[in-house]
């Protein structure tokens, strides 16, 4: 299902996170070092490869390959569908912090910039959207400092969206406790995560937790 009308920057966004996710699915199904292509391959759809980590000959799923395919997305569908929308990459922060190194970050005048992840602007070049990216549920201080950013008012005005955005290669329900537990500071950030093993989608509304297939979240 392909959408071609999008009420809101909201609703694109999420659609664009969606067609992230599927498309990570396709390279990790059909792009990892070491395997083999043959004459009944499917078509490329995008140049990207799934790296193996050292020689323990197991595939790494890190937030690089999560930004990158976001941007190939983003590109795509932006010139697709003829939104006038522009991105940067580790982007400064207006405000300053401190406390990155201890695990307790907070907002300090005396601090120094830290960055964004990825920005998208609208037409006039105005920030529209943070977004953080993570993958395999890292410890607390790292959703912190991200959350720590993203909840700040001063990074953005009232109708900035803010996303966190997450990629796992598996997940058990401990690791659903563990990643609900974390992002308890998410405040008006909008949560999105995605399992390569289970194909299952991860997002929040609030405190609720929902997990669905990612062939059934593109069907809405």
């Amino acid at each position: 299902m392909e959408k071609n009308n999008f009420r809101d920057l909201y609703e694109f966004m999420v659609w664009l996170i969606l067609k992230t996710f599927f498309r990570l699915q396709w390279i990790y199904d059909h792009q990892c070092e070491g395997f083999e292509r043959n004459e009944n391959s499917e078509p490329i759809t995008s140049r990207l490869v799934f790296p193996l980590l050292g020689r323990i000959c197991q595939i790494r799923v890190s937030e690089q390959e999560l930004r990158f395919v976001f941007v190939e997305t983003f590109n795509e569908f932006c010139s697709r569908y003829g939104r006038k929308l522009f991105y940067s990459v580790e982007t400064p922060t207006f405000d300053k912090y401190s406390g990155y190194a201890k695990g307790k970050p907070k907002c300090d005048e005396m601090g120094r910039s830290a960055e964004f992840d990825l920005v998208i602007y609208d037409e006039n070049y105005r920030r529209a959207c943070l977004i953080e990216f993570k993958a395999n549920n890292p410890r607390k201080s790292e959703y912190d400092k991200d959350y720590k950013k993203l909840n700040n008012p001063k990074e953005g005005d009232e109708n900035c969206l803010r996303f966190f955005v997450e990629i796992l290669k598996n997940y058990d329900k401990g690791t659903m406790h563990s990643i609900k537990e974390k992002n308890k500071e998410k405040e008006g950030t909008i949560f999105m995560c995605y399992s390569l093993e289970k194909q299952v989608v991860i997002s929040s509304v609030k405190d609720e937790y929902e997990e669905i297939s990612i062939s059934e979240c593109l069907m809405r």
